[in-house]
């Protein structure tokens, strides 16, 4: 597991008790928000009011036995009695003291202050010295050497050893601040629970005592220790997901093992109680899949470290909703086998469907396929790019002129926009847009209409209006509106201004229908290096692009451009990419997380641009990626190694398909062949084989 360092998150200052204006309303050099924070609730010994009238001190000096009731006792000049109301729950860590807070009325600092029975006493200072002639509240500070803190008591001692007013008190360290610069100005929390005192499921230790009175001691356990007896509550449970199931989230608490989730149908549900189940996550997020459709939960999560558990959260309330439907989720067939009558007497029995792409509803499916049963046309054995709409189950040919013919060439690499609308793909074909010269001898980056049926030429020569790019144009990639396309060409001519002619990146604007070359690592290659630059993937909104770059001599690398502010960014790698290269698969909405392979097969995994690390799905020689879910919390992947994270994974010998929650590491493993994911993360497109060609597509919900 990543570990960070002991986070302490923020709280009380105490320096800001220095600097607590009176408030004149209760009588008390402590402000009220400041009282609010010391949460005097939490003590279970705060038998006086801190803001009692002086008239009434006669009534605080009962039981002189047990408890001073002369001011001779304590050696001070106060004549008041001394008496000890509550201890702020936020405990401040200095070297290795921690630093308590006790407030009372009429406190000399020659008070003394022990730890349960410790024999060393703290050293005690006035804090906030009370007007001499004035029964007002004030407060101490008492620096403690330990080596633990939770469930402690606190006695308040006179000068002479007789125990005061309100002693014992008890505490348990709630918030914690750590002061490495020996003064208590560190910053720490207030208690996000609401009860300060341990729930029943936490499980706390309190080690024998080390103390000493040395100031250069190390800190307290080293502070790894001390999260053993204090370790935050999980904060911001939110629900991800509750159809036939519930998938949550919540604040990562930092240097813990791991979660523990308690899930019953009753509020409240405490470990090991009837009708609670447990489970365990070693990440700030988990999938519940044995839940009920139409029943309601409670569930709550603590952090645990060195079988010390945290206060739980806050319940949190879930009623599992039935299945999420997708609009265009449900199954489809598109059979490519049979034999059937086309225009000019030719038929065909298979067909290979591949290069699956569809639209961000699911609407519509984007293929290849040489099938001639598909539609009423002779392909010739061409492969061609198809369309199925799954709201009127219809198949249309993209790759044919306006005329209706078909692509005289083979066609490859489909893409389609969100909406369906656009698609772009590349061919050698020279009959699909007339209004430009194709040779046939280069393949030339294409834009169909879905509406209108229109197919024109995008890689057109910068030279000549009328003619296409004087080599080739590959790889294309389209944004979520169609706007931006990129590609990459080894023509010259695509751009003015002389280039040479090698492997760059191209944007193609559809609204201005403007041609720009993009600034990449390409440009720094060497003069005449036969360097290639191929895109592989574009932000829905258009915003960033991915791409690979191979510079011969050096190895490969991949990028990632912010197209509006011109920023480039090489992802970083903690080993070096193969020599085939790497590239990107898919990659999240925002452009954050992307589905990563090694062009060799042997690792796939998920790279986060905020980390700048790659987190392995797979790294057996044979792994391929699949796709990614818009909002990257589901990665579907093929490999030939049997996968295993949070859950057991029967091994089976031979190569499948994964369906990883990649928030939760909890995998699904699949016999299906899928090629495809919706941005959703709902359906799933797979093929079905017919001997050795892929020859069904099918649309499942998963």
């Amino acid at each position: 597991m990543h570990r960070n360092r002991l986070l302490v998150v923020s709280s009380l200052l105490a320096t800001t008790l220095l600097a607590s204006a009176c408030d004149s309303s209760s009588g008390s050099l402590i402000s009220g928000d400041i009282k609010d924070l010391l949460d005097p609730n939490a003590q279970t010994d705060t038998t006086n009011d801190t803001t009692e009238d002086s008239s009434d001190t006669s009534d605080l000096t009962t039981d002189n036995n047990a408890r001073v009731s002369s001011d001779t006792d304590v050696g001070g000049t106060n004549t008041l009695t001394p008496i000890v109301n509550s201890v702020s729950s936020t405990i401040t860590i200095r070297g290795a003291d921690i630093v308590l807070l006790i407030q009372g009325s009429n406190l000399p600092d020659s008070l003394q202050v022990n730890l349960d029975n410790d024999s060393n006493a703290c050293q005690v200072s006035q804090l906030l010295t009370a007007n001499s002639t004035s029964n007002l509240a004030n407060t101490l500070e008492a620096v403690c050497t330990t080596s633990a803190i939770t469930n402690r008591q606190v006695f308040v001692r006179s000068a002479t050893g007789i125990e005061i007013q309100g002693s014992p008190l008890n505490f348990s360290a709630t918030n914690i601040s750590v002061d490495s610069s020996g003064t208590s100005n560190s910053s720490s929390t207030t208690n996000t629970t609401a009860d300060t005192q341990p729930s029943s499921n936490e499980t706390t230790t309190t080690p024998t005592s080390t103390s000493s009175a040395n100031q250069d001691d190390e800190p307290i356990a080293g502070l790894s220790e001390l999260a053993q007896t204090f370790i935050n509550a999980p904060d911001n449970v939110s629900l991800l997901d509750a159809s036939a199931g519930i998938r949550l989230s919540w604040d990562a608490v930092a240097s813990v093992e791991g979660y523990n989730i308690y899930v019953s149908q009753s509020p409240a549900p405490q470990p090991g109680a009837s009708g609670v189940t447990s489970y365990t996550s070693t990440q700030p997020a988990i999938e519940i899949t044995d839940v009920e459709v139409g029943e309601t939960y409670y569930l709550a999560v603590s952090a645990f470290l060195n079988n010390n558990e945290s206060p739980r959260s806050a319940d949190l309330m879930v009623q599992v909703t039935a299945a999420k439907q997708s609009k265009y989720g449900a199954l489809f067939e598109i059979s490519g086998t049979g034999s059937s009558q086309a225009e000019t007497g030719i038929s065909t029995t298979t067909a290979s469907i591949r290069s699956v792409d569809q639209s961000a509803d699911g609407r519509y499916t984007v293929f290849l396929s040489h099938s001639d049963n598909l539609v009423n046309k002779t392909l010739r054995g061409f492969d061609q790019v198809f369309l199925h709409d799954k709201e009127d189950d219809q198949i249309t040919l993209i790759s044919q002129s306006v005329s209706g013919e078909p692509a005289n060439r083979h066609a490859s690499n489909p893409q389609i926009s969100d909406d369906g609308s656009l698609v772009v793909f590349v061919s050698a074909a020279s009959n699909l847009d007339r209004s430009v010269l194709t040779s046939g001898s280069a393949t030339q980056v294409f834009m169909a209409n879905t509406q209108t049926a229109a197919v024109n030429l995008i890689s057109g020569s910068a030279l000549n209006r009328n003619r296409a790019a004087n080599a080739n144009s590959f790889a294309p990639v389209i944004d979520g509106n169609g706007t931006n396309v990129v590609f990459s060409s080894y023509a010259d001519d695509l751009t003015a201004g002389s280039k040479t002619q090698s492997s760059h990146l191209y944007r193609f604007d559809s609204s201005s229908r403007s041609l720009t070359k993009l600034a990449t690592h390409r440009d720094s290659a060497p003069a005449g290096a036969t360097a290639t630059v191929q895109a592989d993937a574009i932000s829905p909104d258009g915003t960033y692009l991915f791409y690979q770059l191979n510079i011969p001599g050096t190895s490969p690398s991949l990028h990632r451009i912010d197209l509006l502010e011109s920023v480039q960014e090489t992802l970083a790698f903690d080993e070096t990419i193969s020599l085939g290269g790497a590239y990107v698969h898919s990659i999240s909405n925002d452009a954050d997380t992307a589905l990563v392979s090694y062009a060799d097969s042997s690792r796939t995994g998920l790279y986060s641009m905020t980390d700048k690390s790659l987190v392995k799905l797979a790294g057996s020689a044979n792994t391929v990626p699949k796709g990614l879910s818009g909002d990257g919390s589901v990665a579907v992947i093929w490999s030939d190694e049997d996968l295993q994270l949070n859950n057991a994974i029967t091994p089976s010998g031979d190569g499948n398909h994964y369906i990883v929650n990649t928030k939760t590491g909890y995998i699904k493993e699949s016999e299906l062949d899928i090629q495809s994911i919706s941005n959703d993360g709902l359906v799933l497109l797979y093929t079905t084989q017919s001997g050795s060609e892929a020859t069904q597509l099918q649309s499942i919900q998963h």
